[in-house]
């Protein structure tokens, strides 16, 4: 939300403050919330940061000197960290 509102136009941001502060949420309310941030770009902006870092912590990890299960023990958590559901 925050990165959302960092790239959208002022209406827009006003749109999903609002939504945020809202204490009774529909169906609608959530479809039209998830509308506007994927209109933002932050989708991308986040995938892209998460991508970025991911491959950097595996740059990380190919560098240092640790056993084979060790490494992959630390980079398992970090690939699931890069799933989600939508």
């Amino acid at each position: 939300m925050v990165t959302a509102c960092s790239l959208a136009d002022d209406p827009t941001t006003r749109d999903i403050t609002g939504l945020s502060y809202a204490t009774d949420l529909d169906a609608p309310a959530i479809d039209r919330w998830r509308t506007l941030i994927l209109r933002s770009g932050a989708l991308g902006r986040i995938e892209a940061m998460t991508d970025s870092r991911f491959t950097g912590a595996l740059g990380d990890l190919a560098g240092i000197p640790i056993s084979d299960p060790v490494r992959a023990a630390l980079a398992n958590p970090a690939a699931a960290s890069r799933e989600r559901s939508r």
